[in-house]
């Protein structure tokens, strides 16, 4: 063999040698990720769990499930478990209105009471349907006025119900345009919108004109509390023992606000319609992903049924979804990475950001760029000093929203109550690395927030 014959061999086999160690490094990285994945949603036997999913340019490069769909029966979840994924609900309705505006049938900057029978005039303006999807109408909550009517948990709300309470009240919070106020009131009048422009209601008009052409075989809007849903998973919430209870609810007759049931997959083939405008036009897609405006020239981070985050530097949009019947459910998308993700799972719990994002810095490294949000890791206090943060406050969202809540320990942890008792959620203490100070804020649910001690 000659010298010249050998050194191309020598060349060919250090040319196999580096393709058999890209092929083998390329899966153990996988691998290594899919534990630590495994590690991040253990659980036990007999329990609620997730099902999480990662895409990557047109193709879902990770998905797996975790835990029971049912616990009475010890049903697993699988890959055609559906769950109820809340107010991430809130883009299907907002995908219908601009769908009728595309088609002719109403425009986003017409006032609502063009499509609602007896919604008042009011005295601070009369709200657009562009309002309402942005949550700066003014309209204040429905869910505050259940007690008057003596309706619980567990009663039927309807559709009409919730649209003859919201039509009953006679004052906005504030000139629509001038907050921004999320209600879920917003949402179902928009429902209602659908209904009276169409005829059909949002969940019907949703399945003709988005999930079918979309190929989402396992998605739908719940508004029949009678309807069969196959493979649906049952909502809980663990219990201070460790044990878990049911919290599922049949008792939402109405749509716009959430009910919608979908599982990963389909999550999917919606995610590459906002990317590649498979239903509608790439300028419908567009518009729901632009940053509203207040009156003021304020720019929002929210957008027509999407909010916007960023992370590790990335700018990202999508929205959570958190329903006390025992749903949570988070899906965002970084358009630089062209990666999203998407988590659903069966066991209600206020601290699942923190678990998201552990699940996110997986795929995205930190960076160091200014974009990058500051961050507050939870200070450990004792005990005997927690105490003294126990109290009634005054919480602002607003000017013109200002609640009266109550802090107190339980569980060794600053619980934020309704002075009625109905918990909002658990306090943290904080330290605020920008300035390295030991200056100790409350962040409630993982969002930094201003109390006033009464």
């Amino acid at each position: 063999m000659s010298l010249k014959e050998k050194t191309n061999m020598n060349q060919m086999k250090l040319l196999i040698l580096v393709l058999i160690l890209f092929l083998f490094s390329k899966p153990a990285s996988s691998q290594n990720i899919e534990a630590q994945v495994d590690k991040l949603y253990q659980v036990n036997e007999n329990e609620p769990g997730f099902s999480v999913a990662v895409f990557k340019g047109n193709e879902i490069l990770f998905e797996k499930t975790y835990g029971n769909a049912n616990l009475d029966y010890t049903i697993p979840i699988t890959h055609q478990t559906v769950f109820d994924i809340a107010s991430i609900s809130k883009q299907f309705t907002a995908a219908a209105i601009l769908l009728l505006e595309h088609e002719g049938k109403l425009s986003i900057k017409d006032p609502v009471y063009k499509y609602i029978d007896n919604l008042p005039r009011y005295k601070k303006g009369n709200p657009t349907i562009e309002h309402l999807l942005n949550q700066t109408s003014g309209i204040k909550e429905v869910d505050h006025y259940w007690g008057v009517l003596d309706l619980h948990k567990y009663d039927l709300k309807t559709e009409s119900q919730m649209v003859n309470i919201i039509t009953k009240v006679q004052e906005l919070r504030f000139t629509p345009g001038e907050y921004f106020y999320y209600t879920n009131a917003n949402y179902i009048l928009l429902a209602a919108v659908v209904r009276n422009i169409t005829g059909q209601s949002l969940g019907d008009y949703a399945q003709e004109n988005i999930f079918e052409p979309l190929g989402m075989t396992h998605t739908l809007i719940r508004d029949n509390t009678y309807e069969i849903v196959k493979n649906r998973a049952i909502g809980y919430a663990e219990n201070e023992d460790g044990t878990f209870s049911k919290q599922h609810t049949h008792s939402f007759v109405l749509a716009g606000d959430g009910q919608v049931l979908t599982r990963p997959r389909d999550m999917f083939k919606w995610h590459l319609n906002l990317k590649n405008a498979v239903i509608g036009t790439s300028q419908i897609w567009q518009k729901m992903h632009t940053k509203a405006t207040l009156n003021d020239g304020t720019v929002l981070n929210f957008g027509l049924g999407v909010e916007f985050e960023t992370h590790n530097g990335y700018n990202a949009h999508g929205f959570d979804g958190m329903w006390t019947g025992g749903f949570v459910s988070k899906y965002l998308y970084f358009p630089k990475l062209d990666l999203a993700f998407f988590t659903t799972q069966n066991k209600f719990d206020w601290g699942f950001r923190e678990q998201f994002f552990q699940f996110v810095d997986f795929y995205i490294p930190t960076t160091n760029s200014k974009n990058n949000p500051l961050t507050y890791p939870e200070v450990k206090l004792p005990t005997s000093e927690l105490k003294k943060y126990e109290g009634k406050y005054l919480y602002y969202y607003n000017d013109d929203d200002r609640k009266a809540n109550s802090v107190k320990l339980k569980n060794n942890t600053l619980t934020v109550f309704t002075l009625d008792g109905d918990t909002i959620g658990e306090l943290k203490p904080i330290v605020n690395q920008q300035h390295k100070s030991k200056h100790i804020k409350l962040m409630l649910t993982g969002i930094q927030s201003v109390y006033f001690r009464m």
